[in-house]
């Protein structure tokens, strides 16, 4: 995207993908970079998918500026256009675009199908770009990177505690680094403290401390977080599912050196604390016959099976299934 910081702009964007961060962050700068201020009121569309259809798009994008060199049409959320093959329509427009309009389509959490034609079109006249959820060894890189931008620095323990509370929710993370740069000032940095304090980070339902308690087989400690916590049956499942997935091809490895691990796993290094620690507290066996636990829980919650639903005993039944 190197062409933007020129401002070279293309004719068509298409921005698609599961991670709605990067989507937002290209729109936003084309928005507020290939117009001039005072030329946007005029020459500056944007259109919802759940409010139009393509051909009010379309006409838009071959209307001509007025008093100015460009004219830009944004479509966002294009993945709930009123009329779901609506986007074919934009074949015929790409025959011969208006070399004097931007068009930006926006289409979250999904992909749009390679073979349709007008994507193909798009391809050769413009941009299409696909943006995808980072893996958790590439959070540390992401979030140095926000707070170089904000012009602070951060301490290592800072930077996994916010990896294992936050996760690749990257929306959040920039926001709860740019609120901390406020905090410290520039060329502050920030502190497991700073972090600690944050109102996102202490929320009562951490995931990194119940898979802590599991992975320790602390039945007591584990009981006690969803007793005093707001987790419901489907958070729970959802965080546990995935680390019992990753502990039984943790349990497989014939190298468990933490980088050839992580690199398996997709995890950084220092994630791998509480796989080591339950790989010796868990056998494959337990580990297999846990994550059907965790299946047969999830369907129970939602009510499959005629049984109970209610979310705080349906965890403590899990959690000493689990244990025991």
């Amino acid at each position: 995207m190197q062409q933007l910081q020129l401002k070279q702009f293309a004719p068509i964007y298409v921005l698609m993908g599961e991670e709605a961060y990067y989507i937002d962050k290209l729109c936003c700068y084309i928005e507020q970079n290939a117009l001039p201020g005072e030329d946007r009121e005029f020459n500056q569309v944007v259109r919802y998918g759940r409010e139009t259809d393509i051909e009010t798009v379309i006409n838009e994008a071959r209307s001509f500026p007025v008093m100015a060199d460009r004219r830009v049409v944004i479509l966002k959320e294009a993945q709930s256009l009123m009329r779901k093959d609506g986007l074919a329509k934009l074949e015929f427009y790409l025959q011969k675009p208006l070399e004097s309009t931007i068009l930006v389509i926006t289409y979250k959490y999904g992909k749009i199908d390679g073979r349709s034609k007008w994507l193909k079109a798009a391809e050769k006249l413009g941009v299409v770009y696909e943006s995808v959820r980072p893996y958790e060894r590439e959070l540390p890189d992401i979030i140095q990177g926000m707070c170089r931008a904000a012009k602070v620095g951060i301490d290592r323990a800072a930077l996994e505690t916010l990896v294992d509370y936050i996760g690749a929710d990257l929306l959040q993370l920039e926001s709860i680094v740019q609120r901390l740069a406020l905090q410290v000032g520039e060329k502050g940095t920030i502190s497991l403290e700073a972090v600690k304090s944050s109102t996102a980070v202490s929320r009562e339902y951490k995931p990194y401390e119940l898979t802590d308690r599991i992975a320790k087989r602390d039945i007591v400690g584990a009981n006690r977080l969803i007793l005093n916590t707001d987790i419901v049956i489907q958070q729970f499942v959802g965080t546990l599912f995935p680390f019992f997935q990753n502990l039984l091809i943790y349990e497989y490895m014939t190298d468990k050196s933490r980088p050839a691990a992580a690199a398996k796993l997709g995890l950084a290094e220092f994630q791998l604390r509480n796989y080591e620690e339950a790989a010796r507290r868990y056998s494959k066996m337990q580990t297999f016959k846990a994550i059907g636990h965790l299946r047969q829980y999830d369907c129970q919650s939602k009510g499959i099976g005629g049984l109970t639903t209610d979310s705080t005993e349906l965890m403590k039944e899990l959690i000493y299934k689990i244990m025991h």
